[in-house]
């Protein structure tokens, strides 16, 4: 089987930072439904300890043109709506709203999920785009990438990194401190989000300095350049809606 790496990172993003890299003792598909599955338990409860609220998810679709067009407050899908069919190539969004905290107003975020490889049984790779309405969330775009792959009987690796492109006009004594509140932020999400991974599997802590792993049969497709990310929060999005959420 051939294999190809995953797609390089869009142009202009720093050098990404590892979230996740954890072998984890389930097959990679349940991984897959954990993090990209309809309203999936794992991400129900992020959200709650969070205190998210308004937490909504598009169908998978083929173009990013038939995702909603509004931003943050697009129509919740009714109940029993079909979910759509992922696939390599498809995308969604996801949004909710983050209560205020000591360290920030109440705000929206939401991110657009693309599938850059889906092969049930074998590997999974997703790229998402945040979009927030908290402070100074305009200045800059976080793209994250979630790597699943499966490594043998029972046993799925899991790789999540991120990386920050800053605008021009975000002003050099700022930079630092949005830097710094970003990967705090992140982290403290995805920090919950371990947690709860242990909960529910037995997990072993892999090198943080590795490369994503490279995915085997990923189609060609998958290396066709990103589209521009929106902004992201302070507070990062979970995944979904990093989300943890990319």
């Amino acid at each position: 089987m051939t294999v190809i790496p995953a797609p390089a990172w869009p142009p202009g993003n720093e050098q990404p930072k590892v979230l996740l890299h954890v072998l984890v003792h389930c097959s990679v598909d349940a991984l897959w439904e954990d993090f990209f599955g309809s309203y999936p338990e794992i991400q129900a409860k992020l959200h709650k300890q969070r205190h998210d609220s308004n937490c909504a998810e598009s169908p998978w679709v083929s173009q990013r043109s038939e995702l909603p067009a509004q931003q943050f407050l697009w129509p919740v899908p009714p109940a029993g709506a079909d979910p759509g069919s992922p696939a390599q190539g498809k995308c969604r969004k996801v949004r909710f709203e983050a209560a205020a905290s000591l360290a920030s107003k109440a705000f929206s975020s939401e991110e657009v999920q693309s599938i850059l490889a889906y092969a049930p049984g074998s590997n999974y790779l997703v790229q998402a785009e945040v979009a927030t309405s908290a402070m100074y969330g305009e200045q800059f775009t976080i793209i994250s990438r979630t790597a699943l792959l499966q490594r043998g009987p029972g046993q799925a690796q899991l790789h999540i990194s991120y990386a920050v492109d800053f605008k021009p006009s975000l002003s050099r004594l700022l930079k630092p401190m949005v830097a710094k509140g970003v990967d705090g932020g992140i982290r403290g999400t995805f920090g919950m989000l371990k947690k709860l991974l242990q909960e529910q599997y037995s997990l072993k802590d892999l090198p943080d300095v590795a490369p994503a792993p490279n995915m085997p049969g990923a189609a060609a497709a998958a290396a066709a350049p990103a589209a521009p990310a929106a902004a992201a929060a302070f507070e990062a999005a979970p995944v979904p809606a990093f989300a943890p959420s990319t």
